[in-house]
């Protein structure tokens, strides 16, 4: 397992849009956050993985993930309502190994689980659900 920094800019267009992407090597596994900086107070961050979303952000700056990425994966930064024609710059950041297993857990987004035990009562007695 080693680190990786990969640094980024994009330049928003003239309605303050803009995206970047990040296509990572075939030979790694990577858990990957995400660091911006220079939107503006109203940006809109979107984090997508091979066209699926996985991480919203809002304000000036983000520190979006970890999330882990398969071998040859694309990630695309997008931005939405920052400063029109500002230069954003950015970092995406972690470990990367040739196998899964050694990274950190990561869930692949922004999502939890959750885990609870429901009863019910039942002639007098508990069952767990």
């Amino acid at each position: 397992m080693q680190p990786f920094e990969i640094p980024f800019s994009l330049t928003t267009d003239s309605s303050g849009n803009g995206t970047y992407t990040q296509k990572f090597q075939n030979d790694f596994w990577y858990s990957v956050t995400i660091s911006a900086d220079g939107a503006g107070p109203g940006g809109k961050w979107t984090i997508s993985k091979n066209g699926v979303f996985l991480l919203p952000g809002v304000g000036p700056s983000i520190a979006l993930g970890p999330i882990t990425s398969s071998p040859g994966s694309q990630i695309v930064v997008a931005i939405s309502g920052a400063v029109p024609n500002t230069t954003i710059t950015g970092l995406f950041w972690g470990m990367n190994d040739p196998s899964p297993v050694s990274l950190p857990m990561q869930t692949g987004g922004n999502t939890s689980v959750r885990s609870y035990t429901s009863t019910r009562q039942r002639s007098g007695k508990c069952l767990q659900l």
